[in-house]
């Protein structure tokens, strides 16, 4: 009772050869909300879950020559992060005259307020080394997936006020080389 049924998942299975070594790597964890839905007309969820994997690879084909690749996905569904935005003394409905939510993290609404936020990344690095230097170069991207967000500013059962904040997704390159000297190397 005290975790709120909260089940956990995770994995792993990676191997390799001389020059080639993969991992992947997957993670599950799902648990009962702590909050208490007032409104059973509202078909909110009732769990809060997240769910990520990653892929990993290593290729050396020669001693001067690495090449790294990694790929990860992550997600989160629930609703407790746009709920507990409503649960404050100053909602609309209060000052409306609406009875105020007595017992912590109980909370009425007219309509369902999910959020799913997410992100894929990857990134490739290759690595030469030349003896007098090493060159890197490191490429990555990274999306970041916003869910949509739905608030019921009014934070009571009235349809009084509500937001809506549609999906925002934002893209991220990079693109790095560095010329590495040895350790050895003064410079």
């Amino acid at each position: 009772y005290a975790n709120y049924d909260r089940k956990e998942v995770p994995a792993r299975l990676s191997g390799g050869t001389d020059t080639f070594a993969a991992g992947v790597y997957f993670a599950f964890s799902r648990r009962d909300t702590y909050l208490t839905k007032l409104n059973p007309a509202v078909h909110d969820r009732d769990f809060e879950k997240s769910i990520a994997g990653r892929i990993k690879a290593v290729w050396t084909p020669t001693d001067a020559i690495k090449i790294t690749g990694l790929f990860e996905r992550a997600r989160h569904k629930g609703l407790e992060s746009t709920v507990l935005r409503n649960i404050q003394p100053n909602a609309l409905g209060y000052a409306l005259g609406a009875p105020p939510i007595i017992k912590d993290y109980h909370y009425d609404s007219d309509v369902i307020q999910p959020n799913s936020p997410g992100h894929v990344f990857w990134y490739v690095r290759g690595d030469v080394d030349f003896g007098w230097a090493q060159f890197v170069s490191l490429t990555a991207r990274n999306n970041l997936l916003a869910g949509r967000s739905q608030d019921d500013v009014d934070g009571t059962r009235a349809q009084i006020a509500s937001s809506i904040a549609w999906p925002v997704r934002s893209k991220h390159w990079s693109q790095e080389f560095q010329l590495l000297s040895p350790a050895e190397s003064k410079i």
